[in-house]
């Protein structure tokens, strides 16, 4: 019998078997999963050996039926749980406490243990209080609790205090590799156990649970690029539109530059116009005047079709962003839906029938009679509004199974979701600004 850790606890149990001198009452305590039930068995073998040398030797006719679950003056106790209304825990307690007073069948010492003794109710523990108090010769009696705080005093001032701590990790790590563990997985299995082996064995032993973690920090894994691949083409798209505006801002200053060039000339011209009656026999001077007001009125048309050019660019180029974005949504939203169904969620039907209940609401009409903008106004805040109910189930049903990997899967694609959808709305309300300016 291996144990991992807490070797100060068990030399001191060790001296106590080897003597004889037991105390009546054994309070083991510590946090779950750090060898305390294992530790019990371990000291009651210690006790009840035959051999001379080394103890437990594992050979002999005591060792062996421990091991088994057979020997009679061993007695371990899960937690006791309420069998109907007429056998409460107290029931049972009485009834164990009853049995205790048996003399053993073959050691000196009876063994009994109380796993989870925190869990015992007030009136549980005031019954046991009598026989922790005024035990029988023979008994040892070994409390297991992950902590004091529930423990009454009165029992806790009367048992031999035996502390578990939490095993280091370098410890627990050598173990499991001796146990066969790869080495990878040993060093990750010590540090998220929280230095408790018995946790550490069942993760080591559960070959599911580690080819899911591989597989979640995979697709985190992929996730994270996707998610950078996606943030760097969005920053591509805004330097875009940043070099268009500025560029439209330059055409916009030139313009407002040949505007007042224009008010200049045509102001000089109205300061003429006396002037120019006067000289209206002299037709060089006539001409030339009107030669410079021809040639103001072709720059400032020249000006208007290079802004008019500019702006059908950034149109066509918000209109590209705008569809890519909507892609972007329609994959978002397809992985989402898939993801709801695989965890019994209708988002499709939900998403369909408050389209048809927001388009009669707002509109008067179905959903498949109004216009492209209307239809998309109302998509996208009942996708917004459907995904994030669909998140908050699933985020109920996490709090059920937090291993419910469809739960889990909602909420990645349920974010993702928003977040294209934001943008999407994002994209079509700057389009709407820039064509309404």
């Amino acid at each position: 019998m291996r144990i991992i850790g807490n070797l100060q606890a068990r030399e001191f149990l060790a001296k106590s078997a080897l003597s004889g001198q037991l105390a009546p009452s054994y309070l083991f305590v510590g946090p779950r999963g750090t060898g305390k039930s294992l530790t019990v068995r371990w000291f009651a073998q210690s006790v009840f050996c035959a051999s001379a040398g080394e103890r437990p030797c594992g050979l002999c006719s005591a060792c062996r039926r421990m091991e088994s679950g057979s020997y009679p003056d061993f007695k371990y106790t899960e937690q006791l749980v309420r069998r109907g209304p007429n056998e409460g825990i107290v029931d049972q307690v009485r009834a164990i406490i009853a049995d205790l007073q048996t003399s053993p069948f073959e050691s000196d010492f009876r063994f009994f243990a109380f796993n989870e003794a925190g869990a015992l109710n007030e009136q549980s523990q005031n019954a046991l209080l009598k026989t922790v108090e005024e035990p029988p010769p023979h008994l040892v009696l070994i409390l297991v609790a992950d902590s004091l705080g529930k423990i009454l005093p009165t029992i806790l001032s009367r048992c031999c205090v035996v502390r578990f701590n939490a095993v280091e990790r370098g410890e627990l790590a050598a173990a499991l590799l001796e146990r066969g563990c790869e080495p990878q997985r040993a060093e990750v299995l010590a540090a998220i156990s929280g230095g408790a082996p018995g946790k550490a064995l069942q993760m080591m032993r559960d070959d599911g649970y580690w080819t899911f973690r591989c597989e979640v920090l995979r697709q985190l894994q992929q996730l994270q690029s996707k998610g950078q691949q996606l943030q760097n083409e969005k920053n591509q798209i805004a330097r875009e539109q940043q070099t268009k505006q500025q560029e439209v801002s330059r055409l916009d200053a030139e313009m407002q530059q040949a505007q007042a060039q224009m008010n200049q000339l045509q102001q000089t011209m109205a300061e003429g116009n006396d002037e120019l009656k006067q000289a209206l026999e002299d037709d060089t001077e006539l001409q030339s005047l009107q030669d410079e007001l021809q040639e103001a009125q072709q720059k400032q048309s020249e000006k208007e079709a290079e802004v008019s050019d500019l702006e059908a660019q950034i149109a066509d180029a918000e209109a590209k962003n705008e569809n890519l974005q909507a892609s972007r949504a329609d994959e978002a939203n397809q992985n989402f839906q898939k993801a709801a169904e695989d965890a019994g969620c209708d988002v499709a039907g939900s998403v369909a029938s408050t389209q048809e209940a927001v388009a009669q609401e707002q509109y008067g009409k179905s959903y498949e009679e109004l216009s492209d903008e209307e239809q998309l106004a109302i998509a996208s805040k009942v996708d917004s509004e459907v995904t994030i109910e669909a998140m908050d189930k699933a985020r109920k049903m996490l709090e059920d199974d937090p291993n419910n990997a469809a739960a889990q899967a909602v909420l990645e694609k349920g974010q993702q979701n928003l977040e294209a959808q934001e943008n999407l709305a994002f994209c079509s309300v700057s389009n709407s600004r820039n064509s309404s300016r």
